[in-house]
């Protein structure tokens, strides 16, 4: 059900040109399947712990780069 679920929103976002986020990825399992499902983000366990925001910010703004989605806890599983 989760699984039929979940690739049905893939594919209602996909239709509307719109990205999709799976939140609590906790496994490889179920990043494993969430990348063949084609879900475009994740976020969870399996990507990053918990930090504070403000640590957040302080990554971002060291790095320079503002554009890198990957340092706010969110994975791209699909390049663009």
């Amino acid at each position: 059900m989760d699984h039929a679920l979940v690739e049905t929103i893939q594919r209602i976002g996909g239709i509307m040109g719109a990205h999709t986020v799976a939140e609590g990825v906790d496994s490889e399992e179920v990043l494993a399947a969430l990348t063949l499902i084609g879900v475009d983000f994740v976020q969870g366990l399996q990507v990053r712990r918990p930090v504070p925001l403000v640590q957040i910010h302080e990554e971002v703004l060291r790095s320079g780069d503002t554009s890198n989605i990957r340092r706010s806890g969110l994975r791209p599983l699909m390049s663009s």
